[in-house]
């Protein structure tokens, strides 16, 4: 049972890391580098890989995922209101952080290009989803199993592999994505984070559109 949690936390930790290493060495260019030159295959790639991770989750008996009932819906609505709201606050707090961070930067480049398909449904559907298997459904629900420092732990984890370079920017990922992370401690359906992470993740979409 220690051995497996320990296993969960590490794939959780190191599974975007190998991910990005899998796809340089399939073809020869970074995540980025791909999505520029070939979005389709990258698209195709990252569907692969979630298809097969969501397997093992469900294999294992490590996630579960059914309808959502309307409790849960509630949640979740209520949820993303509150980080839509934060949101708007961490904007009128922090706006140095907000422009310079990674989020802030790809607005900028929808921006500059226009609306595209492949990159809105890796920024707004795959990347959310990849990043809920390993955080939530490895680190906190397998490793830590919900419990509070497991929730802190891995949303902490999550919030520096954004390569956040200060407090404030910390918050900007720290806080939505603990807001994500008390959402599945409460309903314990997979469903909901994943769902919750890629509304949160049209954020950027939103004032796009008021600009």
């Amino acid at each position: 049972m220690i051995f497996e949690k320990i296993m969960y936390f590490l794939i959780g930790l190191i599974g975007n890391l190998v991910i990005m290493a899998f796809t340089y060495s399939l073809f020869f260019a970074s995540p980025e580098q791909l999505f520029r030159t070939n979005q389709e295959a990258f698209i195709l790639l990252n569907i692969m890989i979630i298809t097969a991770l969501l397997y093992c989750l469900k294999k294992y008996k490590i996630v579960r995922w059914q309808k959502p009932s309307w409790k849960e819906l509630g949640i979740l609505l209520l949820g993303v209101v509150a980080v839509y709201l934060t949101k708007w606050v961490e904007i009128f707090l922090f706006p140095v952080d907000i422009a310079t961070s990674e989020s802030a930067q790809n607005i900028m480049e929808i921006a500059s290009r226009g609306f595209t398909v492949s990159f809105l449904t890796t920024a707004v559907i795959l990347a959310p989803m990849l990043e809920e298997i390993f955080y939530r459904g490895f680190m906190q629900k397998g490793s830590f199993n919900h419990s509070r420092i497991g929730i802190l732990i891995s949303t902490g984890i999550f919030a520096f592999s954004h390569g956040v370079s200060s407090f404030s920017a910390f918050l900007v990922y720290f806080i939505p994505e603990l807001g994500i992370a008390y959402s599945y401690k409460l309903t314990d359906n997979f469903w909901v984070p994943m769902a919750f992470h890629i509304l949160h993740n049209s954020f950027p979409l939103i004032l796009l559109l008021m600009r």
